[in-house]
């Protein structure tokens, strides 16, 4: 039941249940200070060099830039400069940070140190934020969103679904008081709802960034007060109405979408008084552009064969390679590799009036890499007509300003917290020069080469370690078999697995055993053994987990306690004594062991009980209680996947998970208490186990 809510983590949804990060305490302990010596500093507001410089960084802050003669404090690290480049650390102003356990360092070792993210669970990404923020975490540090404010249905399960103003304005006061950073508008807001959100934005003296909603002008956006424009949403409406060939604006979002986008071929035909005329406005609204035109780039690769060869996909978690794969993507992907020069043509005609441009990368969309994103974002604006220098400074200084944290980021200057990049070539020479970083500043925190390069084999290993393995197990019990099954499992609607399993009993009582395959995500494949007497008390249990660590737990039930032991790639790894908390149900991480739960409990429909799910394999095989609330609904026909109809019990749960709040579920089971079907709705989406 609930307690399998643990196993779909580990799958799916690792933003959740961060693994271990080992590389976030890799650095050796810092001095009082460094002293980088004889640098050429780039000022990237004014687009120029300042050669043989001494930077002297103390604590956090750069507390003096002088010249290459300057003395260095006595106790200070030396970092010879002589013949590099000095530069602010480059952000990335769209990311949905999903994966910090692979973002992270791979963000330090590409030079960027901050982020905006754009839409992620309220609650979880505000964790986030504060780990980065406060130095627990390694990454960037970083602004948010939090949920994306939408209409209904929405288009992300993370959003704030609002149909009516009054609506629209709870939900900007709910995540002020969250403690977000900016409020971001979505696609499927209808016009009277998108400003009532800009009205509280403002009344609440916060800045509203995001989509123009597909009903919404981009000038009634600019009119609004809308700060930032992402992936140039709204200009595919405007070109089309510019061109002479209107787009109807219409409530499926999707189908609005892509007719919008569709209409950015119409580029081309625009007349150049009319042009000049649109982007006048733009410039005078103030809006920000942050066109992400590396996740256009990205989306077009899919369907190229050569893609697969790209090195980068060695840092990439396999259950963020699945949701690559979706096949609304594959359909875009003809129409982005067209639009994309369009839209740089129109980066260039922004940037020829001085309408502000930021970086950013629209991070977790296909082929779009955590960190490298950035280069090629800086390397697509500089092929836009964008000098290197202004390219730079779309992923510095403007950046910093919208992000609210120009006092102290954005440049190299005096007083200012040293996040910097040394780069071995001159990136005012050319854009594609920042690509070619030597070592970065995190806040004062030094990582050279070397560091650096460590971060990036972690990250391979760590992701080396969740390719799916190949396991030749037999699922057998002894006994009568009572059921025998295999579960269909899904991620919104792409594949994501299967669970084998075995239900026999004989006259000691029940013999149960799962096998679980998961495509995908964090999980690596587990096998569960259960043993319950003839009244559905649990016994004993096994748990083995065959990753790269492999893991074999033993579980023995006394009277109030569980002793738990384990063997970790052959070496014991320790035991544990588990007290047993009242009114608990012991099992492990598998969908079909709720057989066990069913008739244990043996609700009626309209019963619900809560209880502590005592289970293993959550987060390692050490034994913890999850606090639950069990009920049951009234039955009602289901219809199985072979077409057949049966009657089936139905139940709904509600699971307090550590650090993330409560998690729902729905599961059918029939009349013997076999799951026909289970899913897990959380904010990133819903999975689903479904029996063949």
């Amino acid at each position: 039941m609930c307690k399998n809510i643990s196993a779909f983590f580990l799958i799916a949804l690792p933003v959740l249940l961060a693994r271990p990060v080992k590389w976030a305490a890799a650095a050796e302990a810092n001095p009082p200070g460094y002293a980088i010596e004889r640098v050429s500093v780039v000022d990237v507001e004014a687009g120029r060099l300042r050669p043989d410089c001494t930077v002297l960084i103390e604590g956090a802050t750069i507390r003096k830039i002088g010249p290459g003669s300057e003395a260095v404090p006595e106790g200070f690290g030396r970092v010879a400069g002589e013949g590099l480049y000095l530069i602010p650390g480059l952000f990335d102003a769209h990311v949905h940070y999903v994966d910090p356990a692979t973002y992270g360092p791979l963000f330090i070792a590409h030079g960027v140190t901050f982020v905006r993210d754009m839409g992620s669970d309220t609650d979880q990404i505000l964790k986030t934020r504060e780990q980065l923020n406060s130095g627990n975490m390694l990454g960037p540090e970083m602004i948010c969103t939090g949920s994306i404010v939408d209409g209904k249905p929405p288009v992300w399960p993370f959003s704030e679904v609002c149909e009516t103003p009054d609506e629209g304005r709870a939900a900007v006061r709910k995540l002020v008081e969250a403690g977000v950073n900016q409020i971001k508008v979505y696609s499927g807001l209808k016009p009277e709802v998108f400003l009532a959100v800009a009205e509280e934005s403002k009344k609440r003296d916060i800045k509203f960034v995001g989509h123009v909603p597909e009903l919404v002008t981009l000038e009634e956006a600019m009119n609004a007060g809308q700060y930032t424009c992402e992936h140039f949403t709204g200009f595919g409406v405007a070109i089309a109405k510019m061109a002479g060939e209107p787009v109807a604006q219409i409530e499926n979002v999707m189908s609005s979408h892509i007719a919008g986008f569709r209409a950015w071929s119409l580029f081309p035909k625009l007349d150049r008084k009319v042009l000049d005329e649109f982007i006048r406005k733009i410039r005078e609204s103030g809006m920000v552009q942050c066109p992400t035109l590396v996740v256009y780039e990205g989306i077009s690769r899919i369907t190229q064969p050569e893609s697969k060869n790209d090195e980068r996909l060695k840092y990439v978690p396999p259950h963020i390679m699945t949701f690559w794969e979706s096949d609304i993507y594959r359909a875009f992907a003809a129409h982005a590799a067209k639009n994309r020069t369009f839209m740089q043509q129109m980066v260039a005609e922004l940037h020829r009036v001085g309408v502000p441009l930021i970086v950013g990368s629209d991070l977790a969309n296909p082929f779009v890499f955590a960190g490298s994103a950035v280069h090629e974002e800086i390397e697509l604006f500089a092929q836009s007509g964008l000098s290197p220098a202004e390219a730079l400074k779309a992923a510095t200084i403007v950046p910093a300003r919208v992000c609210g944290v120009a006092e102290r980021l954005g440049t190299v200057a005096e007083g200012k917290t040293a996040s910097l990049v040394l780069l071995r070539a001159d990136p005012l020479d050319n854009a594609s020069n920042v690509r070619k970083v030597e070592s970065v500043f995190l806040r004062g925190r030094y990582f050279d080469r070397a560091h650096l390069d460590r971060l990036k084999a972690e990250v391979r290993e760590s992701v080396g370690d969740t390719k799916p393995k190949s396991i030749d197990i037999k699922v057998e019990v002894p006994g009568e078999i009572v059921a025998r099954g295999v579960y269909k499992m899904a991620f919104n609607r792409m594949d994501a697995g299967t669970e084998e399993f075995a239900i026999g009993k004989n006259a000691d009582g029940y013999q149960f055993m799962s096998l679980s395959l998961p495509k995908g995500g964090w999980a690596v494949p587990n096998a569960v053994k259960l043993r319950y007497d003839a009244q559905f008390k649990p016994l004993s249990a096994e748990w083995h987990e065959f990753g790269n660590a492999k893991t074999m737990a033993k579980y023995s039930l006394k009277v109030a306690k569980v002793e738990a032991s384990a063997i970790v790639n052959d070496k014991p790894a320790g035991d544990q004594s588990f007290d047993l908390p009242q009114g608990v149900y012991f099992g492990g991480p598998s969908i079909a062991g709720d057989y066990f739960l069913y008739n244990s409990f043996g609700l009626k429909p309209g019963d619900s009980r809560e209880f502590s799910a005592v289970t293993f394999g959550f987060n390692g095989w050490k034994v913890q209680a999850l606090k639950t609330t069990m009920k049951r609904l009234d039955d009602e026909d289901h219809s199985r996947k072979d077409g057949t109809v049966v009657r089936a019990r139905r139940y709904s749960f509600v699971q307090e998970i550590p650090g993330m709040g409560p998690a729902t579920v729905e599961s059918w089971s029939d009349g013997r208490g076999v799951v026909l079907k289970y899913t897990l709705k959380f904010p990133f989406g819903t999975m689903t186990w479904e029996l063949e």
